[in-house]
C-alpha cells in the first residue's frame, strides 16, 4: 500500500486544492468528500471534530501518511497536529504577507462565527471585513455557476467588499466562481485562494519514499453527484468513487 496524502472536504471544494497540488507534484491522494452528513459549516464544533476524527481514522487505515483539511470550517474545528494540517494558517499567511490594510473575507457561517481568521491574523493594523457567503457553496455543489439566483446572491454578499484591496476566498468552493465574484469588486481587488498556498507547501515538503499508487476517491454521499460536480466545478475527471458509511 502506497503512502498517500489524505484530502478532506465536505464535498467538491477540496478538488481545487487537489488540482493545484497535481499541477505541482505527482503526490498520490486519497480524497474524502463527506457529503453524506450535515454540511461542515452547520455542524457544532465538537460534533464536527468527532466526525473528522472518524474520517481521518479511515484515511490513515487506507494508507494516508498525512492529511490536508481542504475545508475552512473543518480546519476551524480541528487543530493542526503532527500529521494533520488545516487550510486556515495558509489563508491567514496570505493576508499577513500581502501587506494590505483593508481586506475582505468570504466564508461559510461557521468559519465567520468562529472568528478563527481574525485570531490567526492577529494584526490590529489590518481592517478585516468578514461576510457570510453560505449560499455560494450551495450553488456550486448544485452545479449553478451562473444565472439570476447566483448573481442575486453574489451582489448581496460581495458588493459590500467592492473597494477592498484583497478578498480571501475562505471556502474552497468559491474559486470555482472566481470570475463571477470578480464582477462585483473593483479592478484592483485581488482574490486570494489559500488552496494554492497550501498546495505549494505540500508539493515542496512531501518527502515520502513510497509515494506510489493511483489516486482514490471516497464519499459518504452520492457518488454520481460527486463525479458530475468534480467535472463541472473544477474540470477534474473522476472515474470511480467508493461509497463509505462512517
Amino acid at each position: 500500500m502506497g503512502n498517500y496524502l489524505g484530502v478532506v472536504d465536505f464535498g467538491i471544494g477540496g478538488l481545487g486544492f487537489y488540482k493545484a497540488l497535481k499541477d505541482r507534484a505527482d503526490i498520490p491522494v486519497l480524497y474524502f468528500a463527506d457529503s453524506g452528513g450535515l454540511p461542515y459549516g452547520r455542524m457544532p464544533r465538537g460534533e464536527l471534530h468527532d466526525r473528522l476524527q472518524r474520517v481521518f481514522d479511515f484515511l490513515f487505515a487506507e494508507g494516508a501518511e498525512q492529511i490536508a483539511i481542504a475545508c475552512n470550517a473543518a480546519s476551524a474545528a480541528y487543530d493542526d497536529c503532527e500529521n494533520v494540517f488545516g487550510i486556515i494558517p495558509f489563508g491567514a499567511g496570505m493576508i499577513k504577507n500581502g501587506h494590505w490594510s483593508n481586506v475582505g473575507l468570504l466564508a461559510g457561517r461557521g468559519t465567520v462565527q468562529s472568528n478563527v481568521y481574525r485570531r490567526a491574523i492577529d494584526d490590529a493594523t489590518i481592517d478585516l471585513t468578514q461576510r457570510v457567503a453560505q449560499p455560494l457553496s450551495e450553488h456550486i455543489e448544485a452545479g449553478r455557476f451562473d444565472g439570476e439566483a447566483l448573481h442575486r446572491d453574489l451582489k448581496k454578499i460581495v458588493s459590500p467588499l467592492r473597494h477592498k484591496q484583497a478578498i480571501l476566498l475562505a471556502c474552497t468552493h468559491y474559486p470555482a466562481i472566481s470570475d463571477q465574484i470578480s464582477q462585483y469588486v473593483d479592478d484592483g481587488c485581488q482574490l486570494l485562494d489559500p488552496a494554492e498556498a497550501m498546495a505549494a507547501k505540500f508539493a515542496t515538503n512531501w518527502q515520502s519514499g513510497n509515494s506510489t499508487g493511483p489516486d482514490r476517491f471516497f464519499t459518504s454521499g452520492n457518488s454520481d453527484r460527486f463525479i458530475a460536480g468534480a467535472r463541472s466545478a473544477f474540470d477534474v475527471s473522476v472515474d470511480n468513487v467508493d461509497r463509505v458509511r462512517l
